[in-house]
């Protein structure tokens, strides 16, 4: 028994020098044997990679180059309060007035905000054969 278990150490020793200087050698290379890779579990290898999730179609970014996400709470249900600040997208209650051309937020978490600072944004709107939405630019309110 004592025998087999050092024979076992010798192996095992031995075994871990080869496979480090393997992994040195398949570093630098485009693929790597699969012994070598990193085993995880069977559903997380058949996974997508990062890169792979995040890839759109070329439809996908058509659409996205044609019409870009406008910033503010036209389209996002999540607007910057006060860019000076520099302050965590914070949700907000949106009264827009298109009639007027502005766009008050006033956000109900923020104490500060129920008091009076409310940011204003001037929405100018876009008209032309295309379908182009309405973009914003955010001025905060100095009160």
């Amino acid at each position: 028994r004592v025998l087999r278990k050092s024979i076992a150490r010798i192996y095992t020793v031995i075994n871990q020098a080869r496979k480090l200087h393997q992994r040195e050698i398949f570093s630098s290379r485009r693929w790597v044997p699969k012994d070598l890779r990193p085993k995880k579990t069977r559903a997380i290898r058949r996974r997508l990679s990062r890169k792979e999730r995040r890839m759109k179609t070329p439809r996908a970014h058509r659409l996205a180059s044609a019409f870009p996400r406008l910033p503010g709470c036209l389209f996002s249900p999540f607007c910057i309060y006060n860019r000076s600040r520099q302050t965590q997208l914070a949700p907000l209650s949106c009264k827009l007035s298109l009639s007027l051309g502005l766009c008050v937020h006033e956000s109900p978490s923020d104490p500060e905000a129920s008091i009076g600072n409310i940011g204003i944004a001037r929405v100018s709107t876009l008209i032309s054969r295309q379908r182009t939405p309405a973009t914003t630019q955010f001025a905060p309110l100095s009160m």
